[in-house]
């Protein structure tokens, strides 16, 4: 990596760490969701969909979401990803749609992906549109556009990398929409200890 593009991400990763110090409301689920979609526009990955072949989904997850997607022809299980019991790519009579389902009860995933779609409308060209949500059969879902890409390249001197600090530097811009500010994450307040952030001239 050249010196200019190593001090750029320095910069980003530093900018991050300062917006989450002062407003660590928002979810990690909303991160992701934002660095996708300016990777996707650049060719860069949040994760690999597998085009396998359908699986079946169970009724209780296609009751709910047939009104948004029609008969269901294909179901394609996602090969990453780990902040839903169950992901797919969904093609039905109206087109494909990444569902995201969580069984409906307290714990567990649940918050973290109500989250996600609360936060979804605030985050723009950033993330995958958010089509719909819909509960019902003890399970809540998300169904989101389709992105079609490649994971990310973190080699030193990859292209890649200039886009990912793009994207942390577009997170980090973000307002702080008024539905994120009762949100606490503390799942990774380990990660953010003075030693750690030294480098980067940052002190919690």
């Amino acid at each position: 990596m050249s010196e200019s593009a190593h001090s750029g991400a320095t910069d980003g990763v530093a900018t991050v760490i300062r917006e989450l110090r002062e407003a660590r409301s928002m979810s990690q689920a909303g991160l992701t969701a934002a660095v996708c979609r300016t990777a996707n526009r650049d060719v860069v990955a949040r994760e690999t969909i597998s085009r396998r072949e359908s699986h079946p989904m169970h009724a209780q997850i296609t009751d709910p979401i047939t009104p948004y997607t029609g008969r269901i022809d294909k179901v394609a299980p996602a090969a990453g990803g780990h902040s839903a019991t169950t992901t797919a790519v969904v093609t039905g009579e109206h087109g494909q749609v990444f569902v995201k389902a969580v069984p409906d009860r307290p714990g567990g995933l649940l918050q973290e992906v109500e989250r996600e779609g609360q936060i979804n409308p605030y985050l723009g060209r950033l993330a995958p549109a958010l089509l719909w949500q819909a509960r019902g059969g003890g399970w809540f879902v998300l169904g989101f556009e389709v992105i079609d890409a490649r994971p990310t390249d973190y080699t030193p001197g990859s292209p890649d990398l200039p886009r990912v600090v793009e994207a942390m530097e577009h997170v980090a811009e973000l307002p702080l929409p008024e539905v994120a500010r009762p949100w606490v994450e503390t799942r990774w307040d380990r990660a953010l200890s003075g030693a750690r952030l030294k480098p980067f001239g940052v002190t919690i």
